[in-house]
C-alpha cells in the first residue's frame, strides 16, 4: 500500500518520480477462520469461528525501474485463497483436535483452495501532471506452481461412531493434491504454464486538499496450463459390500480418474480506494479495501515528521486491527497486525520498499 502521495506540500503534489529504483516486499495475510499461523501449519488448537468462511495470503518480491515514466517490474509472487463455509471448518477442527462428532449433526462440506506461485515482469507508464496520475502495467508470468482443489459433500456420524462422509473432489495442480499423486519424471503432466495480470494506478488532486486514488491489481488475470495433473472423482467412506458369496468386499475410498487436462484459472482482484483531506500538516485517510470477496473498512489519520516523511495510523473500523505506515524519501514501512501475539493473528500485513529517485 502507498501514502506517498500526502508527502509533498499541499500546493506542490508531486505523485510519483518520473526516475526510480526501487526494491520491495509485500505480504498480505487474513483469515476468518482461524489463526493465520496455524492455518498455514495445520495446527487446529482453536476452533474455528461460527462464520469463518474465507482465508488468504498474497506475497511479493520485486524490484523496479522507472525511466521516464516508463517502467519495468520484474517479480515473485505466492497468492493462496480458501473459501469454506463453517461447518466445514469445525468438522476439520473436530478431525484435527480428535473431538467427538455430533451424532445429530450432519456437515455440509463446501472446500475451494486456490494456490499460485509465478515469476513474471511487468511493464507500465505512468503519466502525470499538477492534477492527475495514472500508471498502467501489464504484466507476463511463468507459472511456477499451482492448484486449485474443490470438495463438496456431506460429513455425518453413524450408530458406532463411526464418521460416514461422500464428497465430489476436483483437482488441478502441478505439485500438490489431496491424493498425493506423483508426477513420476515429469511424465504424467507438464508443469508449466504462464499467465497475463493488468494493474491500474489512478490519482486525482480533487482541490489543494482532497486527493482521491484507486489502486486496481489483477484487474484482470488469466493463466493457463496445456497440460495439469486433473483429478476428478467420488470420495466415500462407505466402500464395504456383500458379494453373492457372503463374503465382504472393499471399494476404493476414491473413485475417479487421474489425469491431465488443460487448465484456466484467474486469481481475485485487490481493489484499495482511498480519500485523503490535508489540513495543516495533517491528514485524514479513508479506505476500502476489497481483496478476495472481502471488504476492508479503514479510517485513520497522518502526520509530517520532516519535510519528506510522514506518519500514518489507519485502523481497521470491523476489526479493530491497527495500521502504521512510515513514508521518507527513501523507505516506505507498512505493519498490521490484529494480535501482539503472532501465532494468534488473524490479520497481518507487512510491506518494506527501498526508493533511490533520480
Amino acid at each position: 500500500m502507498c501514502h506517498g502521495d500526502v508527502l509533498a506540500q499541499e500546493q506542490s503534489y508531486r505523485f510519483s518520480p518520473s526516475n526510480q529504483v526501487s526494491a520491495y516486499f509485500t505480504s498480505q495475510s487474513y483469515s476468518d477462520i482461524l489463526p493465520i499461523k496455524q492455518l498455514v501449519e495445520d495446527e487446529w488448537r482453536t476452533q474455528p469461528k461460527h462464520d469463518a468462511d474465507l482465508a488468504f495470503s498474497q506475497s511479493e518480491l520485486g524490484s523496479e525501474v522507472i525511466i521516464n515514466n516508463w517502467s519495468i517490474n520484474p517479480a515473485y509472487r505466492v497468492d493462496y485463497f480458501v473459501d469454506t463455509n463453517p461447518d466445514t471448518a469445525y468438522a476439520f477442527y473436530a478431525d484435527r483436535a480428535s473431538l467427538p462428532a455430533d451424532s445429530q449433526r450432519t456437515y455440509d462440506l463446501a472446500l475451494s483452495l486456490q494456490e499460485s506461485h509465478a515469476k513474471g515482469l511487468r511493464l507500465g507508464y505512468q503519466w502525470q501532471n499538477e492534477d492527475f496520475f495514472s500508471h498502467i502495467k501489464l504484466g507476463y508470468w511463468a507459472i511456477t506452481e499451482t492448484r486449485d482443489s474443490t470438495l463438496r459433500g456431506v460429513l455425518s456420524q453413524n450408530s458406532e461412531s463411526e464418521l460416514q462422509g461422500s464428497g465430489q473432489l476436483t483437482e488441478h495442480y502441478t505439485d500438490n493434491n489431496f491424493l498425493k499423486r506423483p508426477n513420476v519424471n515429469g511424465e504424467r503432466w507438464n508443469n508449466s504454464g504462464t499467465g497475463y495480470t493488468l494493474d491500474i494506478t489512478l490519482a486525482w488532486q480533487v482541490t489543494s486538499k482532497l486527493m482521491l486514488r484507486l489502486d486496481a491489481q489483477d484487474l484482470y488475470s488469466r493463466f493457463t496450463l496445456d497440460d495439469a495433473g486433473f483429478s476428478d472423482g467420488v470420495v466415500d467412506t462407505d466402500n464395504q459390500y456383500t458379494r453373492a458369496s457372503g463374503i465382504t468386499g472393499f471399494k476404493p475410498l476414491y473413485s475417479g480418474i487421474e489425469t491431465s487436462a488443460s487448465y484456466e484459472y484467474r486469481l481475485p482482484k485487490r481493489v484499495n480506494v482511498e480519500a485523503v483531506y490535508q489540513f495543516d500538516g495533517m491528514a485524514l485517510h479513508s479506505q476500502l479495501n476489497y481483496i478476495g470477496n472481502q471488504s476492508f473498512y479503514l479510517l485513520g489519520v497522518s502526520a509530517s515528521v520532516t519535510e519528506e516523511s510522514r506518519v500514518t495510523l489507519l485502523v481497521d473500523v470491523e476489526r479493530a486491527t491497527p495500521h502504521i505506515v512510515l513514508d521518507t524519501k527513501w523507505v516506505d514501512l507498512t505493519l498490521a497486525l490484529d494480535k501482539l501475539k503472532t501465532q494468534s493473528a488473524y490479520q497481518f500485513t507487512l510491506g518494506v520498499r527501498l526508493n533511490y529517485p533520480f
